[in-house]
């Protein structure tokens, strides 16, 4: 994966986000750079529901 395609102008009427396992799909230094991004590209009022599991 070189990066994320999704920009704000994507993103500009979304008022809600349902997260199911993306997370946990990542590798684990690409983690916090996805959640970075995601929140520069949401509007500011967006509300975010993360789904995910931890595990050793």
């Amino acid at each position: 994966m070189q990066g994320f395609d999704l920009s704000k102008d994507d993103l500009a009427k979304v008022s809600a986000v349902y997260v199911r396992a993306s997370l946990i799909a990542l590798p684990p230094e690409m983690r916090k750079r996805y959640a970075h991004h995601l929140l520069s590209i949401l509007p500011p009022a967006t509300k975010i529901m993360l789904v995910t599991f931890d595990y050793p």
